[in-house]
């Protein structure tokens, strides 16, 4: 677990694809979401608070749904952990609301979106062998949007009473890799941890193809 860049992993229930990890600035706004306000930070002007950041970054999720025997990649780029040309690019945006600015100990709150993003889905069991075992457990792909949230990025870095709560969910309509047609995919992993010992980490993770 990488406290300085505030990536989390935690096993293989919910990993953020260190492959997939690269920062970048946003060039320019994407359009908003059809069905309610801009769905980019940065579609909103500066409101000069340095207790909200916003900025944007490609890394990668992963979903394991052990009942299912299913597991999935949700990211800015279609590089698969490392296995794939990076063919699809759509930068995440994120917001961080900082309980206290001068403090680098202080809690950050987290709200993460994507649109467009790409999302495939794959047997399992995981881990995998090779990139040639993944390819071929590949049952779909395609993209779709994500939402990502976390209620305290860095708990362990200070005395707290909360549960730290965090997760995702990821939505869209995939390709059957078979070529026989579409799938709706919805991906979910919540999770909450005491902020001290990773082995009470609790999250259920699940995928539903239909």
């Amino acid at each position: 677990m990488s406290r300085p860049s505030f990536t989390r992993s935690f096993g293989v229930t919910v990993i953020m694809l260190a492959g997939l990890c690269a920062c970048t600035e946003r060039l320019a706004p994407t359009a908003a979401h059809p069905s309610g306000p801009a769905f980019d930070f940065s579609n909103n002007p500066d409101n000069g608070n340095p207790r909200i950041l916003r900025f944007g970054s490609t890394v990668g999720f992963l979903i394991v749904d052990v009942d299912h025997n299913l597991f999935s990649i949700q990211s800015g780029t279609d590089r698969q952990a490392g296995c794939h040309a990076a063919d699809v690019f759509d930068v995440m945006s994120v917001q961080w609301i900082l309980s206290n600015p001068d403090d680098p100990t202080a809690r950050i709150m987290e709200k993460r979106l994507g649109q467009g993003v790409y999302i495939a889905v794959f047997r399992g069991p995981f881990p995998f062998a090779d990139c040639a075992d993944l390819m071929s457990r590949k049952i779909a792909e395609g993209t779709g949007n994500f939402v990502n949230t976390d209620n305290d990025l860095s708990p362990d870095l200070r005395d707290h009473n909360n549960y730290n709560a965090f997760g995702f969910t990821a939505r869209g309509e995939l390709d059957r890799v078979d070529g026989s047609g579409k799938v709706h995919y919805n991906g979910v992993s919540k999770c909450v941890w005491d902020g001290f010992d990773l082995a009470t980490v609790k999250c259920e993770d699940k995928i539903n193809l239909q």
